[in-house]
């Protein structure tokens, strides 16, 4: 039902700016408790050309993150929804010059998407149209890239280490991690600049890019390296020293990398 009044109301132009974000919880309920899901009206609410991008990017965002648990029936349509947000990111007449595009949580659904096995090529052209936008648009273009592979990755990822927004420099290490741990070992030169890159990125000031360092190893199947385990655990920061000893614990059934 509040699918369906957002985008009732959108259709009037009316656009809320509740704290509730009813498509992200939606989407969060059909890929927990997917023998209550209920798909039509989120799909309904991503399809909505009137729904304002802040009531789809939670839930397109959350989407890609659990794409693997996306029950095959709907992969198609939601692929074709995706590409159409892609198409028309923003509103027809945008509530301000700095509303949030849904070009970024777009593009990287389509890619995280069952089937999906983007390169770096295919995504070129996505990630230099994100790189032009704010942090919010550069920080999914470290996100994009992560999936992809290959050497270019990395290169870029490593430039955004390098960037004015502490939220892009940390979207960028932990787009780093994933890429590290994607298998078991470090076997190529590109894995290894990647894993000296995450060993100088926790040195970052700040915790913004030490917290998505830890949280993206929480993450993933492998157990970090032992020299950032020791770094991060030896971190100013509480959190992310707290987030660490999680890591180490968890670590112990992990394969090392």
């Amino acid at each position: 039902m509040q699918c369906r009044r957002v985008v009732n109301e959108a259709r009037r132009s009316q656009h809320g700016f509740g704290v509730l974000d009813v498509g992200r919880d939606l989407a969060m309920l059909n890929i927990w408790h997917p023998d209550e899901a209920n798909w039509e009206p989120l799909l309904a609410l991503l399809a909505e050309i009137n729904v304002a991008p802040r009531h789809k990017n939670g839930a397109l965002t959350l989407l890609a993150d659990t794409a693997e648990l996306i029950p095959d029936s709907v992969v198609h349509e939601l692929r074709r929804i995706a590409e159409e947000v892609a198409a028309h990111p923003h509103l027809p007449q945008p509530l301000e010059p700095t509303d949030r595009s849904a070009l970024g949580p777009a593009l990287d659904l389509i890619a995280a998407l069952p089937g999906s096995a983007p390169t770096f090529g295919d995504l070129r052209q996505q990630i230099f149209t994100l790189l032009a936008g704010d942090d919010g648009d550069r920080s999914q273009a470290a996100k994009l890239a992560s999936r992809g592979a290959g050497a270019a990755t990395v290169g870029l990822l490593v430039g955004l280490l390098q960037d004015s927004h502490p939220s892009v420099r940390s979207t960028a290490a932990a787009s780093l991690v994933r890429i590290g741990t994607r298998s078991a070992s470090v076997t190529t030169d590109a894995e290894r600049v990647a894993a000296d890159a995450i060993d100088q990125a926790i040195l970052d000031p700040g915790t913004a890019v030490a917290r998505g360092v830890v949280a993206a190893y929480l993450r993933s199947t492998c157990r970090p390296p032992q020299q950032i385990l020791d770094a991060l655990s030896q971190h100013a920061s509480a959190a992310v020293r707290g987030y660490a000893l999680k890591v180490a614990a968890d670590s112990e059934t992990r394969p090392a990398y």
